[in-house]
């Protein structure tokens, strides 16, 4: 039973209680919100993607740097992010202002509000990293969860100013995360001292083309949601809250399993044991297929049922969700095949399979803001499935080309029977 105390197990089912938190917190808003409201909650999410794009690898690189367990080395590093987070703050204050004095503000408190949330979002993301770079799963698990039940603490008022307690619980769960983890480690403060502008550098350079790959996901999200509202209204925006809540808490999970087996295939492959290698990602392909198949049928067999049952006035929104779901299971399954491609630090094959799908949306949503293609709701949910098919479709194909030149990487299960 020695399983149930292993920091990797806990890692995976902290991270599904806090799914089941936010998820809580979600249907709270579907219970209290109309689709108008939604829709604002939406533009929320959507600044705290804006916001992640901000720091420009920073992160990436910063990450794989911290790993070199130098401590001096990590002191700068954290000064830098430090510094980078109050110039994004500033940025955004000015954003914010310039937005205002044209007139262009729309709602400046709920711009203020995405604002925030999204700059704790980043901060959280710093130490989030830091503590995986240490090995201190223990405590990313501790502030993970206790992160994720404090920011229920506002939807006390929900009934109240519904839209603002959901708001407020969106930005309190990063916050309460970065405090608590600077209050805990004094390792992850930052010190006084100067700015290494060559260790900036250095760590752009290392990071940047991993998070320019990861940009184009995200973007073609930014592009999708401001097309929606633009052309259809905050109404319509509001009726895909659930197929993007849906994508988001399907997605965390698996993202839980590569954290956990892309050290250990790093691990294997440096160790020269090919067949280790690939049978680590056989068992990362056998726990994200049945991980989809699982969330998969349920979805499709209790998913109309529970939404009549407790919000039937969102059960004409559920097809949105039906028509990205196979995409978006194809698109998950690509990751443990492609895993080689993080550890060869050769991201060709994102480009290729991230730039297929951002060209297509962009081409698509393109010609329907040109009037030359009609795009309701449901075409724009199967535009996004789409472009998730598109993505693992590539990477899949590139995975298997990969295989003849690295063929350790090549997917091993055991044998039936064997021990």
């Amino acid at each position: 039973m020695r399983w149930l105390t292993d920091q990797r197990v806990m890692f995976v089912t902290v991270n599904l209680f806090a799914n089941l938190l936010v998820l809580g917190r979600s249907l709270v808003a579907l219970r209290l919100l109309g689709e108008a409201d939604l829709g604002r909650v939406t533009i929320v999410q959507t600044l705290v993607l804006v916001a992640g794009f901000l720091q420009f690898g920073l992160w990436n690189g910063g990450y794989r740097l911290l790993c070199d367990n130098d401590p001096d080395q990590a002191r700068r590093l954290i000064r830098l992010a430090f510094a980078w987070m109050a110039a994004v703050a500033g940025l955004m204050g000015l954003g914010l202002l310039g937005a205002l004095v044209m007139g262009q503000g729309g709602e400046p408190g709920l711009l203020l509000a995405g604002g925030l949330a999204g700059l704790f979002g980043l901060a959280r993301n710093w130490v989030a990293n830091h503590l995986i770079a240490l090995g201190d799963l223990g405590r990313l698990n501790s502030l993970t969860a206790a992160s994720a039940v404090g920011s229920l603490v506002p939807l006390l008022a929900a009934s109240v100013v519904p839209i603002w307690a959901v708001v407020a619980s969106i930005a309190l769960q990063p916050l309460i995360f970065f405090v608590a983890a600077l209050a805990m480690r004094e390792d992850l403060r930052p010190t006084r001292g100067r700015l290494d502008l060559g260790l900036m550098r250095r760590t752009f350079e290392v990071g940047f083309a991993l998070f320019a790959v990861g940009v184009l996901l995200q973007a073609n999200l930014v592009v999708e949601r401001a097309w929606v509202l633009d052309a259809l209204g905050l109404d319509s925006l509001g009726r895909l809250f659930l197929a993007y809540l849906f994508l988001t808490l399907f997605q965390l999970v698996p993202a839980s399993f590569d954290a956990i087996f892309l050290r250990r295939v790093v691990a294997a492959r440096q160790a020269g044991d090919a067949g280790l290698t690939g049978r680590e990602i056989g068992n990362f392909l056998a726990v994200t297929v049945g991980y989809c198949l699982l969330v998969g049928a349920a979805t499709v067999a209790t998913g109309p049922l529970l939404l009549a049952e407790l919000f039937p006035e969102r059960v004409a929104d559920f097809p949105f969700l039906l028509a990205m779901l196979p995409g978006l299971i194809l698109f998950t399954l690509a990751s443990p095949l492609a895993i080689m491609f993080n550890v060869l630090i050769d991201y060709r094959a994102f480009w290729l399979g991230y730039g297929a799908g951002t060209v297509l949306t962009i081409a698509t949503l393109g010609l329907a803001k040109a009037g030359t293609l009609p795009l309701d709701l449901m075409g724009v949910a199967w535009l996004r499935g789409t472009c998730y098919a598109v993505t693992g479709m590539v990477l899949i194909w590139a995975s298997a080309l990969g295989w003849r030149r690295f063929p350790e990487f090549r997917p091993r299960f055991p044998r039936l029977g064997s021990p």
